[in-house]
């Protein structure tokens, strides 16, 4: 029915009747008159006190959102207001739009552990099961992988120079940091901007090292997992000599002076050689 003024009103029986608000009223006001009745048809009732009641709802707010590595989580903050006394909260939300576990906590605030990547949102709050809270708010989550690298084979190396030693990144991004040790010396930490160590053998003999890794941090300060050794073979000397390139002069007169070249055998095709009549090459 209307009232005299053609307002829409809603007319409550019996006397003691209950009046559901609607979900929409929220932050609305709601006015309650007595009423007379009969209703007098040239709305000349008597003027009747009313009572005016501000309609609050509950409201949920999602903030928050970053970024963490995996095994780690990103904490979200959803807060409640608007409600009275110590009621629990029946929170449903989704993660890119896919419906996640109800949570239902008394916290005020709760922080929402996320763990998982992509976008967070509020689809349904029930306060004590018979309030819906309005709901706003989104969060982002982003969720880098560990780096994951393995190390293997064997590597050869003149003494003092820098061993390129290649490993395999599953997983992690560019440039990492690497923590390896070399037999059982201290551990050495080396930045590396592709997928291989560079290890410096200054000081190292000749023989055989064992070259093992054990911690990874990549470009997203993500700690991740390194395993593996590899052989760090450093090579004598003798063997990091250049090959002789010049021509071999022999004097069978006097005495060959030696090179500071790599042994290998003596093809006299070729080869300058002079001496008295009668000797024997």
């Amino acid at each position: 029915p209307a009232n005299c003024s053609g307002t829409a009103v809603t007319t409550l029986e019996p006397a003691c009747a209950t009046y559901t608000i609607p979900a929409d009223a929220c932050n609305s006001t709601l006015h309650v008159r007595p009423r007379i009745v009969p209703v007098d048809a040239s709305c000349n009732n008597p003027t009747l006190a009313a009572r005016s009641y501000t309609i609050t709802c509950p409201i949920a707010t999602l903030s928050g959102g970053g970024i963490a590595c995996a095994g780690s989580s990103v904490p979200l903050t959803i807060d409640f207001d608007n409600y009275t006394g110590n009621p629990s909260f029946t929170i449903e939300y989704t993660i890119n739009d896919v419906a996640q576990i109800p949570i239902v906590t008394t916290d005020d605030p709760y922080t929402l552990q996320a763990d998982a990547a992509g976008e967070y949102a509020l689809t349904n709050v029930q306060v004590s099961s018979n309030c819906t809270a309005d709901i706003q708010g989104v969060a982002m989550v982003q969720i880098n992988a560990a780096p994951a690298i393995d190390l293997s084979g064997t590597v050869e190396v003149c003494p003092g120079l820098i061993a390129e030693v290649p490993f395999v990144r599953t997983e992690g991004t560019l440039p990492l940091f690497v923590t390896y040790t070399i037999d059982a010396g201290a551990p050495q930490v080396v930045e590396v901007f592709t997928d291989q160590l560079n290890i410096p053998t200054e000081g190292l003999s000749s023989g055989d090292y064992l070259l093992t890794i054990s911690a990874v941090i990549d470009d997203n300060n993500c700690a991740g997992v390194a395993t593996g050794q590899a052989t760090l073979r450093i090579r004598t000397p003798e063997m990091c000599r250049p090959p002789c390139e010049e021509p071999i002069v022999i004097n069978l007169e006097g005495i060959a002076a030696s090179k500071n070249c790599a042994t290998r055998p003596i093809d006299l095709s070729g080869a300058l050689i002079s001496g008295s009549a009668g000797q024997a090459l």
